[in-house]
């Protein structure tokens, strides 16, 4: 259907409408429509109905075509203008062109590639296309708010790689985290640093970080040593050591494994990306093998199970030995009925 048909057809559908006298099209319909928008049931309420021509013409108009501007689909600028907390009804020039105007600036300080399949996507449009719920809410947000506590550069970068936090009350959750940060950290600015460098940890409260640097310390952690993982490891700030699973894992680590608590928090995905059967029913395997666990836990954690099971073959092959189990599911059903793999290998019951 060509936008002129869509065009009458709304006109058609609008109350009151007949046959005998034609409607004068919703302003607004004509607008979504000149737009590639056709799916207008979304905006079909009385207030959307209600748009005058002048409205549509001053404060949607600029907003659709400033979207198109940044490389959005009509489905896409669909999506963020359908969500909760619409930008269709902000200000064009107070609110949503000054958030706009930010978020163009985070693409001087991104290395922003265009993706063959959306080649006019540009930085800002990528951040507003991948959370439409999180783009609607930035674009109506009243852009005097500065809460994510950083200079423009940085809260962009942040925004760019976490938009989700958009959907979060930063400016109340934000300022007594990097308080918090900053006193524990001993630097002033620590907190600003961390959340550029992680910007989930954006999404924690002070309490929670608190409860998070608490968890680590129960384990022996001294608070140098604490002090020395946010620097180098931020990302560990956003994990809840107190979740059962975690538990698990750091109590297995405690009791069983040969490697340290620190020789996982190293490497943050040994830890955040495994799971304790995997690490569990790897060593077992390894000491009923009669192989010597490898240097790091990486083996145990990143490793595929195909490309385990062919390792551990090589090695056992070069003493003259053959696997007695031909896969790696094998060995895991029967060490599962162990009483090792009864404590290991089962999430722990919630309490």
């Amino acid at each position: 259907m060509s936008p002129q048909s869509a065009v009458a057809a709304a006109a058609a559908s609008q109350p009151g409408s007949s046959s005998s006298s034609p409607a004068q099209p919703c302003p607004l319909h004509a607008c979504l429509l000149r737009h590639g928008i056709t799916d207008l049931a979304a905006f079909s309420a009385p207030k959307h109905l209600a748009h005058s021509q002048e409205a549509v013409d001053s404060n949607v108009e600029p907003k659709l075509a400033a979207l198109a501007a940044e490389g959005l689909k009509p489905k896409q600028v669909w999506q963020v203008l359908k969500a909760h907390n619409s930008p269709l009804w902000c200000s064009y020039a107070d609110t949503f062109l000054p958030n706009l105007q930010l978020l163009r600036e985070i693409g001087a300080y991104t290395d922003h590639m265009p993706h063959p399949g959306a080649p006019h996507l540009t930085a800002a449009g990528k951040a507003l296309a991948n959370n439409p719920h999180a783009a609607a809410m930035y674009l109506s947000r009243d852009p005097g708010k500065q809460h994510l506590g950083l200079d423009a550069a940085a809260a962009l970068q942040v925004v760019i790689a976490q938009p989700k936090l958009l959907t979060f009350r930063l400016e109340f959750n934000l300022p007594p985290l990097l308080r918090f940060l900053d006193e524990y950290m001993g630097e002033e600015g620590a907190g600003r640093r961390l959340v550029r460098a992680q910007p989930s940890i954006g999404a924690e409260t002070a309490a929670a970080a608190a409860k998070r640097i608490d968890s680590l310390a129960a384990r022996g952690n001294s608070q140098q040593r604490i002090q020395g993982l946010p620097g180098k490891q931020p990302q560990l700030l956003a994990v809840n050591f107190d979740s059962p699973l975690q538990r698990q894992k750091m109590d297995w680590i405690q009791r069983v494994s040969p490697w340290a608590l620190d020789d996982f928090l190293d490497v943050p995905r040994y830890f955040t990306s495994t799971k304790t059967r995997r690490l569990a029913a790897r060593l077992a395997f390894l000491q009923e093998c009669g192989l010597p666990p490898p240097p790091t836990p990486g083996v145990l954690a990143v490793r595929t199970d195909s490309h385990f099971m062919n390792s551990a073959q090589c090695q056992v092959a070069r003493q003259g030995r053959e696997l007695p189990w031909a896969t790696w599911a094998e060995w895991e059903e029967a060490w599962l009925g162990t009483e090792e793999g009864r404590e290991w290998g089962f999430p722990p019951l919630k309490e």
